[in-house]
């Protein structure tokens, strides 16, 4: 309310119109076959719960969007929080920078523990090498390298404390 008025949808609804438009431009969808498409009108107006021509004229008409179920739906189709068409630019910015932010940071401890472990699998196997002579193994998958190298340890154990008997016999 402004001065006790409802305050005009208007702006608001072409600020909605305006950042589904650069939704379309930016966000894309896997198509059926396989590849990355952008959304169409279409699915836009599907999303929101209407036609595609109700969509079209409202996208068109200086007042936009203003109905927030709309708003909802095509936010759900963007997977984006409702927020991004409706706060102030800098609010909306803000919160996208932050998600980019997140996802970075989380792809970068990935990588990290990636790293980390492929680290402590050539360590494990220097230490094998030295230890028992072992000179290289295979691996097909990274995951199980480090069960495998367990069971190979053992096994070098194994062999070595059978050497170790036979040569005190």
């Amino acid at each position: 309310m402004c001065a006790g008025r409802p305050a005009p949808l208007e702006p608001l609804g072409a600020q909605v119109t305006e950042r589904v438009h650069i939704a379309q431009q930016t966000r894309l969808h896997q198509a059926e076959d396989g590849t990355a498409r952008h959304y169409t009108s279409s699915q836009i107006a599907d999303a929101a719960g209407m036609s595609r021509q109700g969509l079209m004229k409202a996208m068109q008409s200086a007042r936009g969007i203003r109905d927030l179920e709309y708003v909802h739906g095509i936010a759900r189709l963007f997977d984006v929080r409702i927020d991004f068409f409706i706060d102030p630019p800098a609010q909306a910015l803000d919160r996208v920078l932050q998600q980019i932010h997140t996802q970075l940071l989380e792809l970068t401890v990935k990588r990290q523990d990636e790293q980390l472990n492929q680290l402590e699998q050539a360590s494990r196997l220097q230490d094998l090498r030295e230890r028992y002579g072992l000179l290289d193994m295979a691996a097909r998958g990274a995951p199980k390298t480090m069960e495998l190298l367990d069971l190979f340890e053992s096994v070098l154990k194994e062999a070595d404390e059978q050497r170790r008997q036979e040569n005190r016999s």
